[in-house]
């Protein structure tokens, strides 16, 4: 009976940390790290630098973290594509505001 309780418990534990990495890895730090770029390039470094060069230093500085499989700036050359390692990819849209697609 205890040698039950010792692997029921066990498995209880097993099934909440995979819960929690799952939650930390798939969706907190990708979201916290796309949240941290984008105020990056709309506080920093896009009134400094111009929309053009503020892209690519976002781009760059995604590049840079640990969980970013890829970042690259699309075709229309306002949204910066990115593909985590854990994560379904992201879309940054650095679009002028009131531009219509």
């Amino acid at each position: 009976m205890k040698k039950i309780i010792i692997t029921i418990t066990g498995i209880i534990i097993f099934v909440a940390l995979f819960y929690l990495f799952s939650y930390l890895f798939l969706w907190y730090f990708p979201t916290k790290i796309s949240s941290e770029a984008m105020n990056k390039y709309y506080d920093e470094w896009e009134p400094l630098y111009g929309e053009e060069k503020a892209r690519e230093m976002t781009v760059s500085w995604l590049k840079e973290r640990l969980l970013v499989r890829d970042a690259s700036i699309l075709e229309d050359g306002y949204t910066i594509w990115v593909r985590y390692w854990t994560a379904f990819p992201e879309a940054i849209s650095t679009a002028p505001s009131g531009m219509n697609w």
